[in-house]
């Protein structure tokens, strides 16, 4: 994939077009997904690194790069409060 071949040269912002590319063509391509949210979290756009880890696991829920990638994003974004503790 052209995408990762840009995305491992350092070519961030071209490597996420052609990633961007790739998921209109294949919205269910898990791989595009996580890979669009690997430049996402070098970006320190965390939020929506998340968004594409999230879908590449609802694409293939036992992807484990996703699945740990997910969780390093998630260590940069504030908790989100537990429903049940929140008094109303």
């Amino acid at each position: 994939m052209y995408a990762f071949v840009l995305h491992q040269q350092g070519k961030l912002d071209e490597a996420a077009q052609a990633y961007e590319k790739a998921l209109q063509v294949d919205t269910e391509s898990a791989a595009a997904h996580n890979n669009l949210g690997a430049i996402e979290l070098v970006r320190g756009r965390y939020d929506l690194a998340r968004d594409q880890f999230r879908e590449a696991l609802r694409i293939d829920p036992g992807y484990a790069e996703a699945k740990s990638n997910l969780a390093r994003s998630e260590q940069h974004l504030p908790a989100s409060p537990d429903p049940r503790r929140i008094s109303p």
